[in-house]
């Protein structure tokens, strides 16, 4: 419900504020993380401030209600004052200037993931909204369904270091990976950041990774600073490797340790196949995870004389030993 302070806004007068008495580390009614300042400091210093800041307290020192960006941008501006409307701590309660500021950026802005959390963390903490009324009334207006799981993956990210909460908005990481990652001690964190962020993985290779990361860690009774500290992953600091290198060299040393027997099959399957001389344009692969009883063969050629060649090239491997022994492996 829209707070009565928001619907007698229009009756305060605005004020010239200093800078300097703006409290810009008080956080009780932020909701606003790694603000892109860029289109809205254009956007202020061409045309001004349109609508000004909230602000709660009187005398020396002020606490942003609403307007953080707003803020910002005029700070690195370098503005000396900025326009405000005030509310004195008597007349705006915290449930009430959360509130207020929440249904203000509603209809103006995108919140991202992270802002997503700090709204659902801060109606439940400082407004005492109870599950229910956040999940049904306002997951909604944040583009969420109303499941539990949604609800309790928000809350969740509040547990997540700074470093995480940047890379998860830089690279648009989904709430249910975020929220995995959370799940993890700060120490554990710290870790699985130093090793994934400056790798390349999409959305579900980095689920992957995590769910193989954490089998080993349940299995082994080890942590993932020690996981990712030992000397299989040393490679990570190699400057020689490009990011695709990289990271599918990650991929295939994480799938080793959770699959020791996979890979060991892998590998003798694919330095078997080597000592067929196929052609690089033919393809010969085993089923997935060596979970059925067929191989599969694929090739590309330019002309009738490639088409014949790759056929005399399959004819001979077809009565090699070294197929038959392929054939036994499934």
């Amino acid at each position: 419900m829209m707070p009565e302070t928001l619907q007698k806004k229009g009756g305060k007068k605005t004020l010239s504020v200093p800078l300097p008495l703006i409290d810009y580390e008080d956080e009780t009614f932020r909701m606003s993380f790694c603000p892109d300042f860029g289109a809205l400091k254009t956007s202020v210093k061409t045309i001004g401030l349109i609508n000004p800041i909230i602000l709660r307290g009187r005398g020396e020192r002020f606490q942003i209600v609403s307007g953080y960006r707003r803020v910002m941008a005029a700070q690195n501006l370098g503005w000396k004052e900025i326009k405000a409307v005030s509310y004195a701590s008597d007349e705006l309660s915290q449930s009430d200037g959360f509130l207020l500021n929440f249904y203000e950026n509603l209809g103006t802005r995108r919140f991202n993931l992270i802002e997503v959390s700090m709204v659902v963390t801060g109606l439940s903490t400082r407004c005492g909204h109870d599950e229910k009324q956040i999940r049904e009334e306002i997951l909604p207006l944040l583009g969420f369904n109303s499941g539990r799981k949604i609800f309790h993956a928000l809350q969740s990210l509040r547990q997540l270091g700074q470093a995480w909460k940047d890379l998860v908005i830089k690279n648009d990481i989904s709430l249910l990976n975020a929220a995995k990652i959370s799940s993890l001690s700060p120490s554990d964190q710290s870790s699985l950041y130093e090793a994934l962020s400056g790798l390349k993985l999409g959305e579900n290779k980095l689920r992957e990774s995590l769910e193989m990361a954490g089998e080993v860690c349940a299995r082994d009774g080890i942590s993932f600073c020690e996981l990712f500290s030992s000397e299989y992953f040393k490679f990570l600091q190699q400057d020689e490797l490009n990011l695709a290198e990289k990271t599918e060299l990650f991929r295939r040393t994480l799938k080793a340790i959770r699959y020791p027997e996979f890979s060991r099959k892998q590998k003798e399957f694919h330095d078997m196949r080597k000592e067929l001389f196929l052609p690089p344009s033919v393809g010969l692969e085993p089923p997935d995870s060596f979970e059925g009883d067929k191989l599969k063969v694929t090739f590309n050629f330019r002309s009738p004389e490639e088409f014949r060649f790759i056929l005399e090239k399959l004819e001979a491997a077809a009565d090699s030993e070294v197929l038959e022994n392929l054939v036994r492996m499934l």
